[in-house]
């Protein structure tokens, strides 16, 4: 009985040990994430100035609204003259 406790007082020291470490490299991980998302962010900004200007943006999504629009009264007109028998 008595080696039994001290196995199990050794397995909850190495436990111990266990968690401390992946405590210590947890809070690690931590730092080098937040170092990792801030590079991402300073590239994304420099590669948005770069490449990208928001002019450009604008202009793309109004393109897609047109061409959005454009299909949907196609489909709807297509439908009412079905709907109508508008031949």
């Amino acid at each position: 009985m008595e080696q039994k406790i001290q196995l199990l007082e050794i397995s909850m020291a190495e436990l111990k040990k266990d968690l401390s470490f992946i405590k210590d490299s947890l809070s690690d991980n931590k730092a080098e994430h937040k170092e990792i998302i801030d590079k991402m962010d300073t590239f994304i900004n420099s590669c948005d100035k770069k490449y990208a200007p928001y002019s450009l943006y604008e202009i793309f999504i109004w393109s897609v609204r047109i061409v959005a629009g454009a299909l949907i009264l196609g489909v709807l007109a297509l439908i009412g003259r079905v709907y109508l028998h508008l031949y």
